[in-house]
């Protein structure tokens, strides 16, 4: 049965020659952003309602699909990777372990700079920590309000981050009244933004810190009883000075304005107020007159940033929770401490660090960023950034190749595997049956075996005429995954002419002849030779050395697979070996397929990564896959989750990012496709501006993203479909309800025969002038539309 994500050809309907998969979908319809001249999307002229709505999806991601360029690895303007090539964001990896501290050496937004006062200057430096423990920034297959996906992932409470404003030589002011005069009205550059420093205070008594930070947004200069009309985003604002009272605040002064009619309370230096519309005004600085040739002046915000830190006690370097003011609301998911010290007998505060911790605040139990989406969407409190230009975004995983390894049933009783081989060799063998006499799992078919593991000696001949074995010099306990791996079938024997006749069956035939006195052969196979051993005694079955080592004695041979990973089909398979025409049963009746990457081919690896499969014998000689079958016996795995958008769809994924579609169909054994990659699947997660655009290749770093858009019209009515081969077409719906699938199918009577072994098809057919067709068709409509959103699930999340 070959279903979604794997290429389905059924002997019935076979079309001419085929070279695309669902991988490759979009292509070959949209290529390199370009969608085809000659694209059509053929609904049939009996279809129902949901087949239309299927089409219509297709329609939409494929304009999705034709974007200008493709995706860089990198942002507009000031972005900087969390990765590099020495350190990659691997999958459940926390960011911190990656990269745990920024500087303004990778980052502008970083940037510091020198604070002169009348007590002496100082350089200040900002660092932005990320966490380097727990469930905190890493990439999972997660999933949330029914969606499945590749996230980025938090759990709640956890950190999000630490920023850090350093004093080198100290910030000192001196302490009158219990303010911090010296540090009033001085600069500081915040994540980002410019700030002034408008209120600062320190009590010698209790040690009580809190400073306030002003900046952002529109700054004026108004005299008393003046009046002027700003625009601040897109919106006027007539503001007007009403009264300035030079004796009010011990004499430092309080203003009122009136702002498009409506009048604020008194506000003193540093204070702030709420317009009806939300707007915040701030006052910076008052500068007061009383004599009558001179007016009293204000200088003020419109729609500033406000951000104020407090701490109880600023002579230890331990955090306080909700310590943080921003925009006069409290960040209750955050800690933060002021950290100095009084000199000079309690008449200076030399301040030396701020500290602040945002932490996962979300309605759910974690924070999950998928792909082209920020950290900062996700949270309740956006401002417990401290400033609206940053943000953490994630562009989901590089693209980096794969292979496929497919387990793939035959009717409901068997099994065939398919892979292809380091040298780029495709094999679609028989892996495993129930088989049909003893009901018990053997490796093979229902006539033939599968071995791929040695007998004891080679005087026990366990290998038939027709059984399949494996011809492979992977040394799997030595860890060494370079190899050429091949599947060879035993044909037959001439005794007359001591010839063995072989099957590769990824390659032809092959003959080979045995020397008659010492019954041995050579057998090569991806230019390893491999020694064949003959029995004397009719049928004349065969001992074969599977891993090339020269000699017969018990060993498994491991199968190497593009991307450097193996396959062990087993622990064993040799039980029957000393019986004549022995069967490959399994042994204990369940087996294990372990899909195997070295700990030397990932980042990071402290040990191997070992998938397992199991598969079990079910009643009435059927076969699937063992209930909770698939694990990571060491490695990790990440689900099967089951899809929102099919229940009959699960999807897993390694660390080392080996990506699983279990299929699930009704009454049939599952489907594994197992999307291998060609090297470690790594993360893009970039700390940026804010808000954040992605460049496009070839356009330059500030290019704006744009769509190839769709010209011609695509849909169409099969009715309309003179000779298909003319379009690169989707075909959604089955030979039963469009007659364009009805001609690529052949013609199949009765019509629901094409689904007589799987509910949903998806379908390449390549045409003789280059043109391809893609049907996606179920048994029933629900089936049909169920197919679609299968296509276009994956193509979604990962």
């Amino acid at each position: 049965m070959k279903v979604l994500f794997v290429f389905v050809m059924s002997l019935l309907f076979l079309p001419v020659v085929y070279s695309y998969g669902v991988s490759d979908f979009p292509a070959p319809f949209v290529i390199d952003g370009k969608p085809q001249s000659n694209l059509a999307i053929v609904v049939g002229d009996r279809a129902a309602a949901s087949d239309v709505i299927a089409a219509l999806d297709i329609g939409v991601f494929l304009q999705q699909s034709g974007v200008k360029g493709e995706y860089a690895p990198f942002l507009s303007e000031d972005a900087v990777s969390v990765g590099s090539v020495s350190e990659v964001v691997a999958i459940n990896k926390t960011l911190g372990a990656v990269r745990p501290v920024f500087t303004e050496v990778d980052l502008d937004l970083l940037k510091g700079g020198l604070i002169v006062t009348q007590e002496g200057s100082t350089e200040y430096n900002q660092y932005l920590r990320l966490p380097q423990g727990g469930p905190a920034g890493v990439i999972i297959l997660a999933e949330t309000d029914g969606i499945v996906g590749l996230a980025l992932a938090w759990v709640a409470n956890f950190p999000l981050f630490t920023w850090e404003l350093e004093f080198e030589e100290g910030l000192t002011s001196r302490i009158e009244g219990g303010k911090l005069v010296d540090l009033q009205d001085e600069d500081v550059m915040i994540l980002g933004m410019p700030f002034v420093i408008v209120d600062a205070s320190y009590s010698t008594v209790t040690n009580r810190a809190s400073i306030t930070f002003l900046g952002g947004g529109l700054s004026a200069l108004l005299g008393e009883n003046e009046r002027e009309t700003f625009v601040l985003d897109g919106k006027e604002y007539e503001v007007e000075v009403l009264i300035i009272s030079e004796t009010a605040d011990d004499g430092d002064g309080t203003v009122k304005f009136r702002i498009n009619g409506e009048i604020t309370d008194a506000l003193e230096d540093g204070e702030t107020d709420f317009l009806a519309d939300g707007t915040l005004v701030a006052v910076r600085d008052i500068v007061s007159s009383a004599k009558d040739i001179q007016k009293s002046i204000v200088q003020f915000y419109l729609g500033p940033h406000v951000i104020t830190f407090f701490d109880g006690n600023a002579s230890d370097d331990a955090s306080a929770p909700a310590s943080v003011l921003v925009n006069l609301e409290r960040m209750t998911s955050s800690s933060s401490s002021i950290m100095g010290s009084e000199v000079e007998s309690n008449r200076t505060f030399r301040l030396e660090k701020i500290n602040y911790t945002l932490y996962d605040e979300n309605l759910v139990s974690s924070s999950f960023v998928f792909p082209g989406k920020t950290l900062r969407s996700q949270q309740e409190k956006q401002e417990g950034f401290l400033t609206p230009v940053w943000d953490l975004v994630y562009l989901g995983l590089a693209e980096v190749g794969e292979t496929y390894v497919v387990l793939d049933p035959v009717a409901d009783h068997s099994y065939d595997i398919q892979f292809t081989n380091q040298e780029g060799i495709f094999y679609d063998i028989p892996f495993i049956t129930n088989d049909r006499t003893s009901g018990n799992l053997k490796f093979g078919d229902d006539n033939d075996d599968l071995w791929f593991c040695e007998p004891a000696n080679n005087t026990m001949y366990q290998v038939t005429d027709g059984d399949f074995f494996v011809l492979s010099n992977c040394d799997g306990p030595a860890k060494d995954d370079t190899c050429f791996s091949h599947v060879l079938r035993y044909d037959s024997v001439d005794t007359t002419q001591n010839v063995l006749s072989f099957t590769d069956l990824g390659m032809g035939t092959r003959a080979v002849v045995f020397d008659n006195a010492t019954r041995e052969a050579g057998l090569v196979a991806g230019g390893v030779s491999y020694a064949v051993f003959v029995d004397p005694v009719g049928p004349h079955n065969v001992s074969i050395d599977l891993d090339g080592n020269g000699v017969v004695q018990g060993d498994c041979a491991y199968v190497g697979i593009q991307g450097e990973g193996m396959l062990l089909f087993g622990g064993n398979n040799t039980n029957e070996s000393s019986l004549q025409g022995s069967k490959a049963f399994v042994v204990g009746n369940a087996s294990n397929l372990t899909v195997i990457t070295l700990a030397s081919n990932f980042e990071d690896a402290g040990q191997d990564e070992n998938l397992t499969i199991e598969f079990e014998a079910r009643p009435n000689n059927k076969i699937g896959l063992l209930a909770k079958g698939i694990r990571a016996s060491s490695g990790g795995v990440f689900g099967p989750l089951q899809t929102a958008r099919n229940e009959e769809l699960q999807w897993a994924l390694t660390q080392y990012g080996l990506w699983l579609d279990i299929s699930d169909p009704p009454d049939s054994p599952e489907v594994v496709t197992i999307a291998y990659p060609l090297q470690q699947r790594t993360g893009q997660v970039y700390i940026t501006k804010s808000p954040f655009s992605v460049a496009r290749q070839g356009d330059g770093a500030s290019a704006s993203v744009g769509l190839n858009p769709i010209v011609t019209p695509v849909s169409k009515l099969a009715s309309e479909v003179v000779d298909v081969s003319e379009f690169n077409a989707v075909v959604v719906g089955g030979p039963c309800v469009n007659d364009v699938a009805d001609v690529l199918m052949r013609k199949p009577e009765p019509c629901t025969l094409p689904f007589l072994n799987a509910r949903e098809n998806v379908t390449f057919f390549e045409h003789l002038n280059g043109n391809v067709a893609l049907l996606v068709a179920g048994l029933s409509a629900g089936d049909t539309e169920s197919a679609v959103k299968q296509l276009l699930s994956k193509q979604n999340f990962i």
